[in-house]
């Protein structure tokens, strides 16, 4: 990341500092980014989990149905946090769309606690990346804010190996097969920083996978061994 970005990234990260709740704006005790109540009502998935997405899963298999018909992913195993509903969908429509970054040191915490819980290893993180223009337009890329606060907690390297190379039309409206169509050749390795080992990619939102499986085989492609997927929010 070149100094300017690095710096602004900082100073956006240094305004988390405002002990309050970014939900319900009610001052915190401490500084851990929700109130008591706001956290007691978030939408955390339930197992068991299903392998491939990090969704609920109530087949038979360690796969869900939903990803028993989609096919093969490129990752090795996918984690989840919560559903795209009611306070989850709130959170993410605020940092994304309101540019309450505030939401990003939640949702940094929450990803760290789960990996602390799922005690796997990796040797390196990255942040979906999101195109040049989105990220200037926006201000940001949340998943850029996030992952600096996971990795923070994790003591996990930050890695970029690949790069958005196509600014895609907004996936929210489209089905599965048009995401794919939508994302093809969006993502690339990028030749100076090739990756290697067990790669940990994070985004804020799993809906259909065609983000995370375009950018998933980039990363494979940049010379990492495997893929771990994490999203904060599954929707389904």
């Amino acid at each position: 990341m070149k100094p300017a970005a690095l710096n602004a990234l900082k100073v956006i990260i240094s305004e988390f500092d405002a002990p309050i709740c970014p939900a319900c704006d009610e001052e915190l005790a401490d500084n851990d980014g929700l109130c008591k109540r706001c956290r007691d009502s978030l939408p955390f998935l339930t197992p068991p989990f299903c392998r491939d997405c990090g969704g609920e899963n109530y087949g038979i298999l360690e796969i869900c149905p939903e990803c028993v018909a989609r096919g093969p992913s490129p990752w090795a195993c996918a984690l989840s946090i919560m559903k795209m509903e009611n306070l989850g969908r709130e959170l993410v429509h605020k940092l994304k769309y309101a540019g309450e970054t505030s939401v990003a040191k939640v949702f940094g915490h929450l990803c760290a606690d789960k990996w602390k819980r799922e005690g796997m290893h990796v040797d390196g993180v990255v942040a979906m990346p999101a195109h040049p223009v989105r990220s200037l337009a926006r201000g940001f890329n949340q998943v850029d804010l996030i992952t600096a606060v996971f990795a923070k907690e994790t003591h996990l390297p930050v890695i970029r190996p690949i790069r958005r190379v196509r600014a895609t039309p907004r996936q929210a409206r489209l089905n599965r097969e048009a995401r794919l169509r939508n994302l093809k050749n969006a993502f690339a390795p990028k030749r100076r920083a090739p990756a290697s080992g067990r790669i940990l990619l994070i985004d804020d939102v799993m809906t259909t996978g065609a983000t995370m499986m375009a950018a998933s085989q980039a990363i494979l492609d940049a010379g990492a061994r495997e893929v771990v997927a994490m999203s904060i929010l599954r929707a389904v």
